[in-house]
């Protein structure tokens, strides 16, 4: 990345802020749990696209944290006759889930670099086998179980040409890709059929085709009116300044695109999901638990978000939408 970036006149000072960025966080990127998934260590131009969207944004993002929500939760407390006893279990308990919700999302940081380490052996074995002809291309490599792997690196592998496998596979994965999205729980007996006879997600409050409001888990305070913006692999959009992020889910490899954003809504989550972790973190309004928002929504269409009560509202659909 440097080696490009230096390549451009009055860039070089941006490669090296770029290149240090890459050598202590490079591995956290969108779905940096799933091994085939390039992290922005191995594609750094989604990164690029996310510094972009934060330079035009940089006249308008703010410190959204709420110096006083401290302070009115504690004149509540106080206001009961028993305040002193309940404020100081508030600050003990409030004191504990940061150190926790801390620590959870330290570890997920951690577990991300032990990913990242599969990955790099993986894609290289994946080259390897390319290069002698084994596999077509080097991501085919994912398609593979480890002991099938194990078994072509030692001579005992069962299925002589590989190649066969990966496209039974690969058009497994396209026909998973082309049902419908499980719910978030459900229960099975007996043998496990193919499909899976499930019953759909239950939908948020107000979904529908016509709906115009929803009410889903308010996880970061604040209030937010702007353009949608749907999301549904955040390392090919570009944000501009003033939208809403709408999302299926998120995890904390999406912050260099919600940096910039007005406001989140997310289909999934709870209050202690890692979207509303970093949500609150970055100072964005956010509701989760929106279960069939993107089946209403569209990009363009103007919303209103209240982060404190879930309250979701269309404005107004995108002109020619329908």
């Amino acid at each position: 990345m440097g080696a490009r970036l230096n390549a451009e006149p009055g860039l070089a000072g941006l490669a090296r802020l770029i290149d240090g960025y890459l050598e202590v966080w490079g591995d956290r990127a969108p779905r940096e749990l799933q091994l085939e998934r390039p992290s922005y260590r191995d594609e750094p131009l989604p990164l690029l696209w996310a510094v972009r969207s934060l330079v035009s944004a940089s006249s308008t993002v703010e410190d959204r944290a709420d110096p006083h929500a401290t302070r009115r939760v504690s004149r509540r407390l106080l206001a009961h006759p028993t305040g002193p006893l309940r404020l100081a279990v508030f600050w003990i308990l409030l004191r504990a889930t940061r150190r926790h919700i801390r620590r959870r999302e330290e570890m997920r940081l951690a577990r991300g670099q032990v990913f990242a380490v599969g990955r790099r052996i993986f894609r290289r074995l994946g080259e390897v086998m390319s290069e002698q002809g084994v596999l077509e291309r080097p991501d085919d490599v994912h398609y593979l179980t480890v002991d099938e792997l194990r078994g072509m690196t030692r001579g005992t592998a069962v299925v002589g040409d590989p190649r066969t496998l990966v496209g039974l596979r690969r058009a497994q994965y396209d026909d998973y890709a082309s049902r419908p999205r499980l719910p978030s729980r459900f229960e099975t007996r007996g043998l496990i059929s193919d499909p899976l006879d499930l019953d759909p997600p239950a939908p948020a409050t107000g979904a529908g085709q016509e709906a115009r409001a929803w009410r889903g888990i308010g996880a970061a305070h604040g209030r937010a009116r702007g353009p949608c913006l749907v999301v549904h692999d955040p390392s090919k959009v570009t944000l501009v300044p003033g939208q809403i992020i709408a999302a299926r889910t998120t995890d904390p490899g999406w912050v260099p695109v919600l940096v910039g954003a007005a406001g989140l809504l997310v289909e999934q989550g709870s209050l202690l999901s890692h979207s509303a972790i970093v949500a609150r973190e970055l100072g964005i309004p956010t509701v989760v638990g929106l279960a069939g928002l993107l089946d209403v929504v569209r990009t363009g269409d103007i919303l209103e978000l209240d982060g404190s009560t879930g309250d979701v509202t269309l404005q107004a659909p995108m002109e020619g939408a329908g």
